[in-house]
C-alpha cells in the first residue's frame, strides 16, 4: 500500500516540476497569496518579498527546479514514454492532461484500496490502523498474494506448489518482473536494459528506500508530538490531514 502511494505521490511531483521552470522565469505580481505551487516558490525565492522574482531569485529558483528534475529524470522518463503521444520529447497541454487524469485515477485506486483496508482490519473503528491492525492487515495481504499464486500455478489443485509448479511459478512471475523493468527504463526501446539502463533502473530503487526513510524521518519530526519516535492514531490523523491540504493545494483547477 505504501508503495502504491509512494510512486503515485511522486509521478504527481514530476507532473507539478514540469512546469515549474516556466512560472520560475515570470514575474509573479501578487502570487504569494495563492495557493499551491507558484505561490511555494514565491514563498521560497522571494527573498526580498517584493512579490515577485529578480534575476538571483529566479537563477536560484531554476538551480532547485533542475535538481528536483535530475531527482525525477526516472519517472519523467516514464511520462514521456506513455504520455508523448506526438514524440516531441515534451508534454502539450492535452498530453499533460491525459497524465494528470492517470495520476488522479491511480490515486482514487489508492484511496478505494485503503478503504478496503480501513473496512476490513479497522477492528476498533478509529478510521486508521494501529500496529496489532496494520500486522493483521500485512497477513492478510501475503494470504491473498499466496492465494493468487496457487489459483494462478496449482495445477493439480492440492492446495500447494511442488516442484515443477513452483518452477513455473518462478519463471513466470520473474518474466513479468522483467517486462515491468523494460517497460519502464528500456529507453531506446531495444528489448533489454544497457548498463546505463541497468544503472538508472538500481538508481531508482536505492532512492525508492532512501526516500521511504527520508520521508519517515520527516513524518517523525513534524508530527511525532510526543516524542515517542512513533506516530500514535492523533499523531497519524494530523500527517493525513495535512497531506490531504496539500494535495488539494497541488490540483491544477487551483494553480
Amino acid at each position: 500500500m505504501k508503495s502504491r502511494h509512494l510512486l503515485a505521490a511522486l509521478t504527481a511531483l514530476a507532473l507539478l516540476a514540469w512546469t515549474a521552470p516556466a512560472w520560475a522565469e515570470q514575474p509573479a505580481e501578487g502570487a504569494a497569496d495563492r495557493p499551491g505551487l507558484h505561490g511555494r516558490i514565491l514563498q521560497r525565492f522571494d527573498k526580498d518579498g517584493d512579490g515577485k522574482l529578480n534575476e538571483q531569485e529566479r537563477a536560484e529558483a531554476r538551480k532547485a527546479i533542475a535538481e528536483r528534475l535530475g531527482r525525477l529524470a526516472p519517472w519523467r522518463g516514464q511520462l514521456l514514454k506513455k504520455f508523448d503521444a506526438n514524440g516531441d520529447g515534451r508534454l502539450d497541454e492535452e498530453e499533460r492532461a491525459a497524465a494528470r487524469k492517470a495520476v488522479e485515477e491511480r490515486l482514487a485506486k489508492f484511496r478505494q484500496r485503503r478503504e478496503e483496508l480501513l473496512k476490513k482490519y479497522d477492528a476498533n473503528g478509529d478510521g486508521t490502523l494501529d500496529e496489532q491492525e496494520r500486522a493483521a492487515a500485512r497477513e492478510g495481504i501475503l494470504a491473498e498474494r499466496v492465494k493468487k499464486l496457487l489459483q494462478r500455478f496449482d495445477a493439480d489443485g492440492d492446495g500447494k506448489l511442488d516442484a515443477a509448479e513452483l518452477t513455473k511459478a518462478l519463471k513466470t512471475v520473474g518474466q513479468e518482473r522483467r517486462g515491468k523493468l523494460l517497460e519502464r527504463f528500456d529507453a531506446d526501446g531495444d528489448g533489454k536494459l544497457s548498463p546505463e539502463e541497468r544503472a538508472a533502473a538500481r538508481r531508482a530503487c536505492l532512492r525508492r528506500g532512501l526516500w521511504r526513510q527520508h520521508l519517515r524521518r520527516r513524518l517523525l519530526k513534524r508530527f511525532d508530538t510526543d516524542g515517542d519516535g512513533k506516530l500514535s492514531a492523533e499523531e497519524r490523523a494530523a500527517a493525513r490531514e495535512a497531506w490531504k491540504n496539500r494535495h488539494q493545494q497541488d490540483s491544477p483547477a487551483q494553480d
